[in-house]
Order: C-alpha cells, then sequence, then structure tokens
C-alpha cells in the first residue's frame, strides 16, 4: 500500500477505510449557500473552470499553523537528545534558517528529527508563528479546508521547488537540489550553476554542480496540448529577480514561445481577475517582501497574509467564484521544525510537511483539515483531473488529486467577508531572495 493512502494521526499511521474519515472539522458549519451560478457539480472534472495556483515561502504546518483546530501539530520537539518547547517568534524575525540539500540532511537526521538547530541560528528553528502576526491564514483554514500532512516533493530550496510544483520532478537522473550561483537573471537566461543529485544513488546522495538550466515536461505542455490557456505571474525583474520563476527554469519555455505566457508582474492577475481575462491555469509568486519568507518583509510583515487575500478576495467577489479552485501553499520548509518524519522515496523524494489552503465554493465542511497524507504534486494531479490532460507520470501518479476535499451535488456556498489585504505597490523595493 502507498503511503499517500493513508491518513496520518499524531505520530502513528491510521489506515483508513474511506477518503472521508481523513478530514476532521476545524470549524463551524458552513457558510450559508449563495445562489447558484450552475446546476450542482457532480465531479471533480465538472466543478471548476480555473484553478489559481499561489506559492509563498519557507513555512512547515508547525510553523505556521501550530495549535489550529484539529491540526497535527506540536509544542515540544527534539533537538539532539533534549526535548525543548516550540517558541513563539515574530513572523518576520531576522534572521533565516539553512533550508539546502545539506540542511535537510541534518534536519532530518535518519528520521530522528532532530537536528533542526544544526546552524545555530539568530532565532531557533523549533518556533511558531502566532496566530495572532497570520490572521488571514487562520480565517481561510477556518472558512475553506486545510490539508496538514503535505510533503514537499524535493529535500532542498526554492528554485528546486519550484520547478517540482510545475513538473512534479526536478529532474532526470540528476534533479535541481539547489538554488543557482549567482541567482541573478537564474535559470535558462542567465549563465548560472545549481547543485543537483543523481536519483541514481542512495540517499543521502553526494552533490555535484550542473547549469542552471534543465528540461523537462510541465503541466503548462498538457494544457498546451489541450488549448487550455494559462499563465505564470511573477515579480519583473529588479523586485525579486526570478528566483521563484519557474518558466524560466525550464528550456523549452524560457527559449520558446511560451516564455509569453509568464507575466512580469505578479499583481496583474488582479486585473484579469476584474477584467474577465482569468486563463484556466494561473500560477502566482510574489515579490519577496509579500512571500511570507522570514526577514524580506520590513516594511510590512503582514504583507503576505494581505497578498493572498488580495487574491481570494478578488476571486470571491467575482463571477468566477463557483468555478473556481484555489490552492495556497509554501514552496518549502525554510528550516522551520516539524515533527512529522517525510517517507523518503529517493535521493531528493520527499520533504518536509508545508501548509496546502484548498479554498473553492464546495468544501467538505467550514474549517476541514485534511489528514490524508500527500505530496505538493496533488496540485498538479488535480490540475489534470480538472481539464483531463492525462499524466505528467511523475510524482503526480504518487498521490491524489484532492478529489476528497469536496463537497458533489451542492450549490455553491458565498466566499464570506473579504480580509484584510493590499495590493503591492509598483515602486516597492523588495530584498532579493537569496533562499
Amino acid at each position: 500500500m502507498s503511503f499517500l493512502s493513508r491518513c496520518f494521526v499524531v505520530s502513528g499511521f491510521l489506515f483508513a477505510a474511506a477518503l472521508t474519515a481523513c478530514s476532521t472539522g476545524g470549524g463551524s458549519s458552513p457558510p450559508a449557500p449563495s445562489s447558484p451560478a450552475t446546476q450542482p457539480p457532480q465531479g471533480l472534472a465538472s466543478m471548476f473552470d480555473h484553478v489559481i495556483v499561489i506559492v509563498q515561502e519557507n513555512r512547515t504546518v508547525d510553523n505556521m499553523f501550530n495549535g489550529f483546530l484539529g491540526a497535527d501539530t506540536v509544542t515540544t520537539g527534539k533537538n539532539g537528545t533534549k526535548t525543548v518547547p516550540l517558541v513563539p517568534v515574530p513572523f518576520q524575525p531576522s534572521a533565516g534558517h539553512d533550508h539546502s540539500y545539506s540542511a535537510f540532511v541534518a534536519d532530518y537526521n535518519n528520521g530522528a528529527m532532530n537536528g533542526f538547530d544544526h546552524d545555530t541560528p539568530k532565532t531557533t528553528s523549533y518556533a511558531y508563528v502566532r496566530r495572532s502576526d497570520t490572521s488571514n491564514y487562520w480565517s481561510l483554514a477556518s472558512r475553506f479546508t486545510l490539508s496538514d500532512e503535505v510533503f514537499q516533493m524535493n529535500m532542498g530550496p526554492s528554485y528546486a521547488a519550484h520547478v517540482n510544483l510545475v513538473a512534479a520532478q526536478g529532474g532526470y537522473p540528476y534533479a535541481l537540489a539547489g538554488n543557482p550561483t549567482p541567482n541573478v537573471r537564474a535559470g535558462c537566461l542567465g549563465n548560472n550553476t545549481v547543485d543537483v543529485v543523481d536519483l541514481r544513488t542512495t540517499y543521502p546522495a553526494k552533490q555535484s554542480l550542473a547549469t542552471a538550466c534543465t528540461d523537462m515536461p510541465t503541466i503548462f505542455d498538457l494544457l498546451d496540448r489541450k488549448g487550455l490557456t494559462w499563465r505564470y505571474y511573477a515579480p519583473p525583474a529588479g523586485m525579486g529577480l526570478n528566483l521563484w520563476s519557474a518558466p524560466d527554469f525550464v528550456k523549452h519555455i524560457a527559449l520558446g514561445p511560451d516564455h509569453a505566457n509568464l507575466v512580469n508582474d505578479e499583481t496583474r492577475i488582479l486585473d484579469d481577475i476584474a477584467n474577465r481575462n482569468l486563463p484556466n491555469v494561473s500560477y502566482v509568486v510574489p515579490d519577496s517582501c509579500w512571500s511570507d519568507h522570514p526577514r524580506d518583509s520590513p516594511n510590512d510583515p503582514q504583507g503576505g497574509p494581505k497578498w493572498v487575500a488580495e487574491i481570494t478576495n478578488a476571486v470571491g467577489a467575482s463571477p468566477y467564484w463557483p468555478r473556481t479552485l484555489l490552492l495556497v501553499t509554501w514552496d518549502d520548509w525554510g528550516g522551520w521544525y516539524d515533527h512529522v518524519a517525510p517517507p523518503v522515496l529517493s535521493a531528493d523524494q520527499l520533504g518536509f510537511r508545508v501548509p496546502l489552503l484548498i479554498i473553492s465554493a464546495y468544501p467538505r465542511s467550514a474549517g476541514a483539515v485534511d489528514h490524508h497524507q500527500r505530496t505538493q504534486a496533488s496540485i498538479l494531479s488535480a490540475i489534470e483531473t480538472i481539464f483531463s490532460l492525462g499524466s505528467l507520470g511523475q510524482l503526480d501518479t504518487k498521490t491524489d488529486d484532492l478529489a476528497s476535499d469536496f463537497r458533489y451535488g451542492a450549490n455553491p456556498i458565498a466566499y464570506g467577508t473579504a480580509l484584510p489585504s493590499e495590493r503591492p505597490p509598483p515602486s516597492e523595493k523588495c530584498p532579493l531572495p537569496s533562499e
């Protein structure tokens, strides 16, 4: 039985008779239904016309949603041989944490999960963010669904993680394992090298250097074949550059006609929603000030939650709402502690847990927490199912398509009251993402 068919409960496994057993209610009853725009959908493939994937930065479930009702989080962790409390820290601490491939190996420590403070940071990795600092995320989780057993696909930092989020892999036989050097104009549009690991070897693998331009099939290729539309909304050069811009890392997209689908202004998605010009599939990555990346939001520590709410509010108030699925995730663990040991599938798979918010007009119940163990490739699998795309044949085949997280045959519920939000100003100068 695949590990992805299990529910995870605290420190042991509960084998579910059905996927519905993997969800628990973490909030009140669902909001009152709004007037249906269409007949109630009967299946995932008939439910949505649009999918928006919002990718934020560097958080684990224990760090971001600690104490959320029904979620699998803890108040203590193992640091070496000691049990230490998880302490509250500002959402934007003064320092981040090592989350390289080597850092994963140290943090994981052969499954002991007790090496997270190996880099002696200024702020301990054994820490969580207060609910008051991320109230928008808690509000979205309370209205819709939090999937709390989602593993990052790779064991390293952002560059590789963002490729995995569009391809369900980081390359074969050599998988991307690090960030490019230098990280200015990263990928196929620059002259960079990046650490890779050989997936034909066992974990932990020795790293070597390769060009930071790779090539592999992506979800965008599957959409192209079906004549469907997509855009990747990312910051313009000079405001975060393209360290998180996956289309620039994949050769046939970066150097081909599809590169026109990379929109170098992440806020353009708000205009496309307002102007009824939303593509079938949208990916949205922020500039660093609005990314939840530690230490990168000096002007407004609430920048990330406000930015995400700006998008969800816009969809929720638009005619798109009944037919749109929004998925909010964080690209990697960022060096923060998480207590759940990921299954090791290869020399670079899998990474630690990251949160996934599943937002639509058809949640199973308000505040549901889905304990179904899956990877971020479920995002790709869901897109494949919704648009009948077939499969990339990678980690998307080893996980589910989120189908258990919706009510079928039901009228759409209203989005609810708009959350505090803000559109990033075009002139803001943000730190360059370095991790």
